[in-house]
């Protein structure tokens, strides 16, 4: 979990910024599709960025899950809450944090778009344990 953490403050390092990567893709995009216009690819280049967001901190939630999962006897809700806490938090700090750059802007709609992935992920995480579940033991009619 510490580790994602790390991955994600390096993806949102100035290396990341929207101009460092809106080069990489569009000459992707221009290779699959020649002569795409610029409001094209900077719309490509937008939601590809959100969907990583949403990725990052959806497999951050699952991370958390899973470590507090091993590490405790905690039921899948109170597993849910911490991991959103978790996924507020880093969210919050690495918004701020860019703030502080030169290249990159930090704003609230990324931490929404960030805990919108790590309340998916829980979601889905709550739903699989469900599922997973052994069924309520039966008391024998004696």
């Amino acid at each position: 979990m510490a580790l994602w953490v790390g991955v994600i403050g390096s993806m949102s390092s100035d290396a990341f910024s929207s101009d460092q990567t809106g080069g990489v893709f569009d000459d992707f995009l221009n290779w699959i599709g020649p002569g795409l216009d610029p409001a094209t690819l900077n719309a490509v280049n937008f939601a590809i960025r959100k969907a990583a967001h949403f990725t990052e901190y959806a497999i951050l939630a699952l991370l958390t899950c899973r470590a507090l999962r091993v590490s405790t006897q905690l039921p899948p809700r109170r597993l849910a809450k911490w991991a959103m806490g978790m996924v507020g938090v880093v969210a919050g700090m690495d918004e701020i944090r860019q703030t502080f750059s030169l290249v990159r802007t930090g704003t609230i709609g990324d931490v929404a778009i960030d805990l919108a992935g790590g309340f998916a992920a829980i979601a889905l995480y709550i739903i699989w344990h469900r599922a997973h579940q052994p069924p309520p033991a039966t008391r024998s009619k004696a």
